[in-house]
């Protein structure tokens, strides 16, 4: 609306290619941008939309590897589509969610589970192709299995809930 403005005033063409080509040189810098097809839901979320409302973590978490970042991307993206709440803590501040992130970031390990629980975690969605492309073996999740996708296994959190200050408490010096 803004460039439709300016370009109506007096010398607005010159002053809309002016604005026009900044853009241009704007979104050129983080060229290319990533895309994907948004005209078919994965089934993973569609399958999520129909599960009752719950927090949905997706694994692998963000990470330095193009193929997860993207992952990322599209699984914020099909939030819109599934409707449930994400369980995302991108934060560049050494916070307490960016804690609790580091702490469960290791779904192999035994206490994982009852303080995604603790969190509100109802949906675990594992993604075995990124964990491979990462050069990492998917890891084991002791939840029932809900269902299986391809390379994308969604798991029900159904652990009691655990004492998130004493976890982040013990694994300070680790976080």
């Amino acid at each position: 609306f803004a460039l439709d403005l300016l370009v109506r005033r007096r010398r607005g063409f010159m002053f809309g290619a002016v604005a026009l080509c900044l853009l241009v040189a704007d979104l050129a810098y983080g060229a290319p941008i990533p895309t994907w097809n948004v005209s078919r839901t994965p089934a993973h979320d569609s399958f999520l939309a129909d599960q009752p409302r719950g927090i949905v973590a997706f694994y692998p978490p963000q990470a330095e590897h193009a193929a997860g970042n993207l992952y990322v991307r599209e699984e914020l993206f099909w939030q819109t589509r599934h409707g449930q709440p994400l369980f995302f803590t991108e934060s560049a501040r050494k916070n307490r969610g960016w804690a609790i992130r580091e702490l469960v970031d290791k779904l192999d390990e035994p206490y994982v589970p009852q303080l995604l629980a603790a969190e509100g975690v109802r949906y675990v969605v594992v993604n075995d192709t990124i964990y491979r492309a990462k050069g990492e073996v998917p890891p084991g999740v002791p939840q029932p299995l809900l269902a299986r996708f391809g390379d994308i296994r969604v798991f029900e959190i159904v652990a009691e809930a655990g004492d998130l200050e004493t976890a982040l408490h013990n694994q300070a010096g680790r976080i």
